[in-house]
């Protein structure tokens, strides 16, 4: 399962000894059509959960105006 800020956007079939990987498995959801659109020009972090699911999550811009 890949989401993007906690939803839902793609699901990738991958081999489970190759799901314990995170850098695969983000390589794989960044390869997707869906979610490199919604990536693009953002910073994120990524959160995984070997076997289950990687999330991207904008980081939000902390720095405010007074």
């Amino acid at each position: 399962v890949v989401q993007v800020d906690g939803k839902l956007r793609e699901r990738l079939e991958v081999e489970s000894k190759l799901a314990m990987d995170q850098a695969h498995v983000s390589q794989l959801a960044k390869a997707s059509a869906k979610i490199n659109d919604r990536l693009s020009g953002a910073s994120y972090r990524e959160i995984f959960v070997p076997g289950k699911l990687i999330n991207f999550v904008a980081e939000k811009n902390e720095s405010r105006s007074v």
